[in-house]
């Protein structure tokens, strides 16, 4: 945009494109999390749950805004 190379809709549309990209992201991620706790409670074993949070394999997913 700055470069004059692109109108300011098609940087918003981009800008509009990249949060939804995250917020699928998020969201993804809220709904694995939510799958593995009701997984872990019909095992019975609800109190592992937060031994996966604790895994060093495990990663951490944050909104990013600009």
């Amino acid at each position: 945009f700055i470069e004059n190379m692109a109108s300011s809709t098609d940087v918003i549309d981009a800008t509009l494109a990249v949060a939804a990209s995250q917020i699928e992201l998020l969201e993804a991620a809220y709904n694995f999390d939510i799958s593995l706790a009701k997984l872990l409670e019909a095992a019975g074993e609800s109190s592992r749950f937060f031994n996966y949070l604790n895994n060093v394999n495990s990663k951490s997913i944050e909104y990013e805004a600009y």
